[in-house]
């Protein structure tokens, strides 16, 4: 049996600062707790935000939208979310979950910024470590400006990914592209006009870790790399993988 509030009732409670959404409920042993529709909570402000620690919900059955939310920490434990996690615009010091945090559609963290620093206690300003997402990964406009870092190592991505120029490359620690070697990518990576992008994912050599969708890049991108193939006389293996791995 599951215990069910609705995602209006749930967003309510969580900016009323309720400790116990629940409340009032008639609960039972070994119940589940469940949520049930779109979560909304653009805008919102907090310190900490822990989904399954602080308020003991395994499961939103919708979007959970953090549309220019700041938030000091965002965790997830066991969780699953039958929908997009939509983080657009958001600040936020450090986005963690487990392994066992499934999402079965989209994570949306274009614009976000992250910005923990790295102390011996917290690891990753963004962990995404072992994470299940089903659908696609937007990063474009994404950054992460603390020395934390950002680690993406073992995470399964069934979609495609989408990058462009604004997506950060330069961290004190791991940077978001860096991280993304460490995924599986079965989809494709858009590029766009990120070359560095297009130059990391093409020249890896894990086969097993390369998008299996391949990548693509913008006509202007694609100009350059052509243009940097010519220009520094790459060996054959690395031209290769640069332009034949391009859609």
């Amino acid at each position: 049996m599951k215990l069910i509030v609705t995602g209006e009732e749930f967003a309510a409670a969580i900016r009323d600062g309720e400790a116990d959404p629940f409340w009032g409920k008639v609960r039972v042993i070994g119940e589940e707790y469940s949520v049930e529709g779109t979560v909304d909570l653009s805008g919102f402000e907090t310190k900490e935000l822990d989904f399954d620690k602080i308020y003991g919900v395994l499961e939103i059955n919708g979007d959970l939208i953090l549309v220019n939310a700041h938030l000091g920490r965002l965790s997830f434990g066991y969780f699953k979310i039958n929908g997009n996690l939509v983080l657009t615009s958001s600040r936020v010091g450090w986005f963690e979950v487990s392994e066992n945090i499934e999402i079965t559609g989209d994570l949306d963290l274009s614009g976000c910024e992250f910005s923990g620093e790295a102390t011996e206690s917290e690891t990753y300003a963004l962990e995404l470590i072992k994470a299940n997402i089903g659908g696609s990964l937007n990063l474009c406009g994404a950054k992460v400006t603390g020395s934390g870092g950002a680690s993406l190592y073992d995470a399964k991505i069934i979609g495609d990914v989408l990058l462009d120029n604004r997506t950060d490359y330069d961290s004190c620690r791991e940077s978001l592209l860096g991280a993304l070697r460490g995924a599986k990518i079965k989809g494709c990576v858009h590029c766009n006009d990120n070359l560095t992008a297009a130059i990391m994912f093409a020249t890896r050599t894990k086969e097993d870790s390369f998008p299996r969708g391949g990548i693509s890049v913008s006509s202007v991108a694609l100009m350059a790399l052509k243009q940097l193939v010519g220009k520094f006389q790459l060996d054959t293996s690395t031209q290769t993988a640069l332009m034949k791995s391009v859609n």
